[in-house]
């Protein structure tokens, strides 16, 4: 059919097949930041490797003009939001210099820089000196801390002059389509403030499409690490991740005992395998249940409470899948509502039905030995009473 639809325009219309990443590529495509970048004294500029780099300075002033402008469309390609001052040795100091009078001169020496990426620049390289660059699709990749903390400085009441301090500029012209390439350079540029491995899956597509998805249900999902207080409806990546592992992949002992692994060599279990924005709330909420109840525990609770808050939020998911009659894959946006409801009536039975099994798993797997605390706590490291939980169903 496609064929038969194009042989009439002799060649001049192109088809093209859109699978879901391109969509939504297209859907959430932001509008570029052109910029006229003003640099003070020499410069240099580089060609090698079929790439382009020039480095120079600018003025702190004209790096807060830039944040003012643009704001957060600079740093779409960076791994962190604004980290704050309180709690941050690095931005406290980074402050601290460009309020005082008589250190301003010396940011330059003191400070890393600025580190930004673009699809083209081009300057008058006739002139000397003070070039004023033209810059195509700019993206700040390292140096978020540095931009963030002069715009707050320069925000203070007493509002300084930072036409004396300046900063390093560091422009690579790449083709930004090479996402590997930038992604090399992101991570070999960020060392100010230390960066590990949640940081560095934050831009990946699929840390994107599920904040977009739990963006429309109503909660927020922190990407990124920032200062800013949470919110009930917001939800952070590391909680998000164990309560996934632990509700939905049925992993409880990794969810509480691996964290390190969970952006590492457990990623591709927590965040593919179809996992939605529906999915990942209701995980967390059930955690967040069993959390409440291990830390508020009842009168004459188990001994095993302490240790098995990931448990029972595994058990509440299977529950809450045998009512609802569906499959995990069955549980999207259109069946998010009724599953909360269903989730926040049930909460307390499904607790106490959860802690039940558990109970008796236990007692299954130790049998006449003696269950000392020690033990017992070494039991919820291992997958052993997993797979006695599920035997006994």
């Amino acid at each position: 059919m496609i064929e038969a639809a194009s042989s009439p325009f002799h060649g001049q219309v192109e088809w093209r097949h859109l699978g879901v990443d391109e969509l939504f590529g297209l859907l959430t495509v932001s509008r570029p930041v052109q910029e006229r970048l003003r640099l003070s004294g020499l410069a240099m500029v580089e060609d090698f490797e079929f790439r382009r780099a020039l480095t120079g300075r600018m003025s702190v002033s004209d790096l807060v003009g830039l944040m003012e402008r643009n704001g957060e469309r600079l740093l779409e390609r960076n791994i962190r939001r604004y980290l704050g001052l309180g709690g941050n040795r690095v931005n406290q100091a980074i402050a601290g210099t460009l309020r005082a009078p008589e250190e301003r001169a010396s940011f330059y020496f003191l400070n890393n820089g600025i580190t930004m990426i673009c699809s083209q620049f081009r300057h008058n390289a006739l002139q000397a000196r003070d070039w004023q660059v033209q810059v195509q699709d700019l993206q700040i990749i390292n140096g978020a801390q540095t931009a963030f903390t002069a715009r707050r400085v320069a925000r203070d009441v007493e509002r300084p002059d930072l036409d004396a301090a300046h900063v390093l500029v560091r422009l690579y012209e790449t083709d930004q389509g090479n996402g590997d390439f930038v992604s090399q350079i992101t991570l070999a540029t960020n060392s100010q403030n230390p960066v590990d491995l949640r940081d560095l899956q934050s831009n990946q597509p699929e840390q994107i499409r599920l904040g977009e998805s739990m963006k429309a249900l109503g909660f927020r999902y922190r990407r990124h690490r920032e200062a800013t207080p949470m919110k009930p409806e917001d939800l952070t990546t590391a909680l998000v991740a164990e309560a996934v592992l632990a509700v939905w992949r049925q992993r409880p002992h990794q969810a509480r005992f691996h964290r390190r692994q969970h952006f590492g060599n457990l990623y591709r279990t927590i965040f593919t395998r179809g996992l939605n924005g529906a999915q990942a709330i209701l995980a967390t909420l059930m955690l967040r249940h069993a959390e409440n109840r291990r830390k508020r525990p009842p009168a004459e609770s188990p001994d095993f409470l302490p240790y098995g808050s990931r448990f029972a939020a595994m058990l509440m998911g299977t529950y809450l899948l045998e009512e609802m009659g569906v499959k995990l894959s069955d549980l999207h946006h259109n069946a998010f509502q009724d599953a909360r409801a269903l989730l926040e009536a049930r909460e307390q039975q499904y607790l106490e039905r959860a802690e039940e099994e558990i109970g008796k798993a236990l007692k299954a797997y130790f049998g006449e030995r003696e269950r000392t605390l020690q033990r017992l706590s070494a039991v919820f490291r291992r997958a052993d009473l997993v797979q006695e939980l599920f035997s006994a169903k």
